[in-house]
């Protein structure tokens, strides 16, 4: 199997690395002794835009799965080197905590993995999984409705925590129209690059497993386009049950405590549930 690595590949590697860094720079500059609450608000910032940029960076910039794959995995090796350099060498530790300490949990100051490792993990898993359609889905659940139900859980939540790890109602319902609308916008707005026609051709191809081999392929994108086969020549029927299949998935990925890191279980939950959902449901999708 060979890659192409061109001036885009080693950008797409740049910018996975390189923005936590970016915001944790900016940040010290700014408050050098930053409060809970402002550690919580870069967090979930830097969070959304990281994943941003890489679902816009797999939908348009490097398209074949393959490669973004082998860019995630560097991404994820440095993160590896750099925690063993962490623990190997003072110095680096002081310069990690010096630029990243405002994006840090306690914990990850001491030393742990940071939570941009496992997010790049999930990221890498869903594109090797999923069809493009449902990774970039599973991405963006990820990056939108992790933190949204982070926010709306902290300031709301108290009172209605009665779901499984002592989530609240109120964050997870947020959880399911933030995934809701990131769904919608995808399917609706931006499944299809200009110039596309008939299926993506941006799969993982026979490693596409779940989607192509358990569940059946199915891809929304195409669907819209040409307006579903039971829309009457309209795809919004279609996409509003994508949308809210989608907001489901999401909420069920963003609650189920599976005992590793969220950003790792989330996006892999996401799509599993999407492509279930899907597969058992009786509204008549694109054939």
């Amino acid at each position: 199997m060979q890659y192409e690595y061109n001036t885009s590949s080693v950008a797409a590697v740049l910018v996975c690395v390189g923005l936590p860094v970016l915001f944790g720079y900016h940040n010290r500059q700014v408050e050098t002794a930053p409060t809970a609450q402002s550690v919580h608000w870069r967090r979930r910032l830097q969070h959304a835009t990281c994943g941003v940029a890489v679902t816009c960076g797999y939908k348009w910039v490097i398209r074949d799965a393959r490669t973004v794959v082998a860019i995630l995995s560097i991404a994820c090796a440095s993160f590896l080197a750099l925690h063993r350099l962490r623990r190997r060498l003072k110095s680096v530790d002081k310069l990690y905590i010096l630029l990243l300490g405002p994006l840090l949990r306690p914990q990850e100051i001491r030393g742990q993995l940071p939570g941009g490792f496992w997010f790049v993990v999930g990221s890498t898993a869903a594109v090797a999984l999923f069809s493009k359609d449902v990774a970039l889905q599973s991405i963006l659940h990820l990056s939108l409705g992790d933190p949204v139900a982070s926010v709306v859980g902290i300031k709301k939540g108290e009172g209605n925590r009665i779901l499984p790890g002592g989530k609240s109602l109120a964050g997870s319902l947020a959880a399911f129209l933030a995934c809701s609308l990131s769904t919608l916008l995808l399917f609706g707005c931006c499944c299809r690059p200009p110039g596309d026609e008939g299926r993506d051709s941006d799969h993982v191809g026979d490693s596409d497993l779940l989607s192509s081999l358990i569940f059946g392929h199915f891809s929304a994108c195409t669907a819209v386009g040409r307006g579903g086969r039971d829309s009457g020549g309209s795809g919004t029927p279609l996409l509003l049950w994508f949308a809210l299949l989608g907001g489901v998935s999401g909420a069920v990925g963003e609650l189920l405590p599976l005992g590793v890191d969220d950003n790792l279980s989330m996006p892999i939950v996401s799509g599993l549930t999407f492509l279930a959902l899907r597969k058992c449901s009786t509204f008549d999708g694109p054939g």
